[in-house]
């Protein structure tokens, strides 16, 4: 049999759970390990922040509309009678790249 405790009494030598073994004979310096941890949420570090708003903005955007020469005049008209009759209107816009 193999000898697991050579250090303690002849009654412990052998024993191979810990709890049967009295603390006096236990080592006292073995260390805690991680203990309880405490689980951090998803958006800890700032720059997460930064990035989260981004891909969230991203997911926001819509694709520019290809509009036709008719749906063009169509919209310009609109706007103008808008315009000339002082009704409010909200507009959406996008600005390409050059």
């Amino acid at each position: 049999m193999y000898v697991v405790n050579p250090e303690l009494p002849e009654r412990y030598k052998y024993e191979t759970d810990y709890r049967k073994i009295p603390r006096e004979y236990l080592n006292s310096n073995i260390p805690k390990g991680r203990d309880k941890v405490k689980w951090a949420p998803f958006k800890t570090v700032s720059d997460q922040y930064k990035l989260l708003d981004e891909y969230i903005e991203e997911q926001n955007k819509v694709e520019m509309p290809l509009l036709s020469d008719d749906q063009l005049q169509i919209l310009n008209e609109t706007v103008y009678y808008n315009s000339m009759n002082n009704i409010l209107t909200e507009l959406s816009y996008w600005i390409t790249a050059i």
